[in-house]
């Protein structure tokens, strides 16, 4: 995400003055980091199945530090009276949020039809 993030940068550089877009990158990037150490650390132990609900819990927590800093765009790349701008900025933030929620929702979803269909058994 760091290299869209530099992308969407030099998008808004002409109406966001250089030292906001750098802090915002910033942002980004270190909201990043929490989300590579789980993904490493999870791949590097191979938990058991009992351990599940702490590695949800930091997966979560740490993807939500990176959801908070991608939509925090909104708040650092907004130009006040800048159609194009706020065009840019919904639809980014639309088109890449709106699917990760839409997943994580599928997969709620299916994990609960499956725990009905699993608990519907013939004796």
């Amino acid at each position: 995400m760091p290299v869209f993030a530099a992308v969407i940068c030099v998008m808004f550089s002409r109406w966001i003055v250089t030292a906001q877009l750098e802090i915002w990158f910033a942002l980004l990037v270190l909201s990043v980091i929490p989300l590579g150490f789980v993904t490493h650390a999870f791949h590097r132990r191979a938990p058991e199945p009992a351990a599940a609900k702490a590695w949800v819990w930091r997966a979560t927590v740490a993807y939500s530090v990176f959801a908070v800093g991608w939509a925090s765009m909104g708040y650092f790349l907004w130009a006040p009276a800048g159609d194009l701008n706020h065009l840019l900025i919904i639809m980014l933030l639309a088109c890449t949020l709106a699917p990760e929620a839409l997943a994580e929702t599928r997969q709620i979803l299916l994990a609960q039809s499956g725990r009905r269909i699993a608990d519907f058994h013939v004796p």
